[in-house]
């Protein structure tokens, strides 16, 4: 009988969630989306929350539609009726692939998070290992959610405004539309902390200390009471270390415990390029582009954490560079080795992790950094 489930009739299953009976083969409840525990494997912390092939091509399909009936609507060419009321369908066909889209990206995102948040429970509790290590995200609790990046980025940013201005100009409607559907249908802005996870998919696991699962880092829940020594514990084991400093209480003693334990040579540094405001009611508008505001917000926590840092630690953060990455040395010097839309893609963040042990191994060799990787003399 399989684990956290009784088997009903051949070829299916019930589930010990919700009750309802599902195929067998499924790795979760159709109904519930519970992930059934014996088809937990040792490699879902690979799975990712990207877009599928399908919904993208969807979406793809959806675009084609609408710039072809709105074209064909064109009001220089004297629109007839029946021209009118085909744009008017396309629009109407388009919107339903967006939403089928949608679903099925949503869908295939929420499954790929229970099975990685239940493959760290199961690390959690020892029943399951990461034999080429793991990577750990820090951040101040507050920041949840609110770190993003622009959907479009470097050349493909370029192609967008472009391609909209142009769309605009030759048929306002198009453009419009169009600008609507990409925002709806690529999923407006993007997490950092997502972004991060999925580019590390293939390569270690992220995790991060939080009761919380959410979209990003595989969450590891601890007691408040145990939060500093499983700290240490996770962070000495840790391959990697990726954080976005703040202000808080716990990230700066997470600063001070990995330069006591010499730690901060095996750390990345975020700069955030653009922070949402807790109580802004436009941050759920779905804008895909930062706003001025965002920015503002980003560098504002940037100054702040800086000076916490300073005051209490002897590092020094570098002046504010939205959107870069940052590696420490042994001294606590700094050295921008990447920008975050490099190391949010599957080479950058393998070229990051290299130079991570690559650093390390110089400074052990050079003999100017001893790691501790247990907290054996701590008063």
């Amino acid at each position: 009988m399989a684990s956290g489930s009784a088997a009903t009739a051949a070829g299916t299953r019930s589930c010990p969630g919700c009750g309802n009976v599902s195929l067998a083969g499924r790795a979760n409840c159709q109904w519930c989306g519970l992930v059934f525990g014996d088809r937990i494997a040792a490699e879902d912390w690979r799975l990712t929350t990207r877009v599928p092939r399908r919904a993208r091509v969807a979406v793809i399909c959806a675009y084609l539609i609408v710039a072809a009936a709105l074209l064909g609507a064109h009001p220089v060419a004297k629109a007839s009726t029946a021209s009118l009321i085909g744009a008017a369908a396309g629009i109407a066909l388009a919107m339903l692939l967006v939403h089928i889209a949608a679903t099925i990206s949503g869908r295939a995102a929420r499954e790929a998070m229970a099975r990685r948040q239940q493959f760290a429970d199961r690390h959690h509790a020892g029943e399951l290992d990461c034999p080429d290590g793991f990577a750990l995200y820090l951040r101040p609790f507050s920041l949840d959610g609110r770190a993003v990046q622009a959907r479009w980025q470097g050349p493909l940013a370029m192609v967008v405004y472009v391609g909209f201005i142009g769309m605009v100009l030759t048929h306002p409607l198009v453009g419009i539309v169009l600008y609507l559907m990409s925002a709806l249908g690529s999923g407006a802005r993007r997490e950092l902390e997502e972004d991060l996870a999925n580019a590390l998919a293939t390569h270690v696991p992220l995790f991060a200390l939080g009761n919380e699962p959410s979209v990003g880092a595989m969450k590891l829940g601890t007691p408040d009471s145990e939060w500093l020594a499983r700290f240490r514990e996770l962070a000495g084991r840790a391959r990697a270390i990726i954080m976005v400093p703040g202000a808080s209480e716990g990230s700066l003693l997470e600063i001070g415990e990995m330069q006591r334990f010499g730690w901060l040579n095996k750390t990345l540094v975020i700069c955030p390029a653009a922070l949402i405001a807790p109580d802004d009611p436009a941050s759920k508008s779905g804008n895909p582009f930062p706003s001025p505001a965002t920015r503002a917000n980003a560098k504002a926590h940037w100054e702040k954490t800086s000076a916490a840092i300073s005051a209490r630690y002897s590092l020094n953060l570098p002046d504010y560079s939205p959107g870069c990455v940052f590696a420490i040395d042994s001294t606590g010097g700094f050295e921008r080795i990447a920008r975050v839309r490099g190391l949010s893609t599957h080479d950058g963040a393998a070229a990051a992790l290299a130079a991570l042990t690559a650093r390390r191994q110089r400074e052990v060799r050079h003999g100017t950094n001893a790691p501790r990787d247990s907290d054996e003399d701590i008063g």
